[in-house]
């Protein structure tokens, strides 16, 4: 029987934990600096908690809904459309803070959050061998969550003083389109390699 590849030797595999780390490196400046710069524009405490609980919602909600999401849109356009919609958001929280764009912004957590996980965790499970998927997953966690949060946080501490927060998230921004290109990339290979070399591919709907 053919052997399948080892889970790094294919590209596609290489490309998505790129992307998946740009995307949770581009909530740093979120996850680090949100309230404290919300403060400093007078937002009350009460206020900052009701925003953050606005976001928890909105992925709550759509966590709900998430496998009819994957069935309609795809597992790869999922992807890309939740890296656009951070493009998006980090945008609108470059602006000054006000409460239509705070709520709008809390209100697309749950794609930049809810939707990318759901169709990362299902992209890991498609992508690697059999025998490799527990470990594909625990990959997928330490490069995104781990390693590509805790940078995203570690930068925007270096540099939050400096250039201020509307900055930060305006390069955040920056950073999720780096990711939507290397997400891109990634999905056009996991296709090329299953008709190429032969790969099964679970059934997921993925598009």
């Amino acid at each position: 029987p053919e052997i399948a590849p080892a889970l790094f030797s294919l590209p596609s595999v290489r490309w998505f934990y790129l992307a998946a780390l740009l995307m949770q490196f581009s909530h740093g400046a979120y996850y680090g600096f949100l309230s404290l710069h919300l403060a400093s524009h007078g937002f009350s405490r009460g206020a900052i908690g009701l925003i953050w609980t606005l976001g928890v919602v909105a992925e709550i909600v759509l966590l709900r809904h998430s496998g009819a999401l994957l069935a309609r849109f795809g597992v790869s356009c999922l992807l890309s459309l939740s890296l656009v919609i951070a493009i998006i958001r980090w945008s609108l929280y470059a602006m000054p803070p006000a409460w239509p764009i705070l709520l709008l912004g809390q209100l697309l957590h749950a794609f930049t959050f809810g939707a990318f996980h759901v169709a990362a965790v299902r992209r890991t499970f498609e992508m690697a061998p059999h025998a490799s998927r527990a470990t594909a997953q625990s990959w997928y966690t330490a490069l995104s969550f781990g390693l590509g949060g805790g940078l995203g946080i570690f930068i925007c501490g270096q540099l939050y003083d400096r250039v201020g927060a509307e900055m930060l998230f305006a390069l955040m921004a920056g950073g999720a389109a780096l990711g939507l290109l290397t997400m891109q990339r990634a999905s056009r290979l996991f296709v090329w390699e299953r008709a190429t070399l032969g790969l099964e591919t679970p059934n997921s709907g993925s598009k």
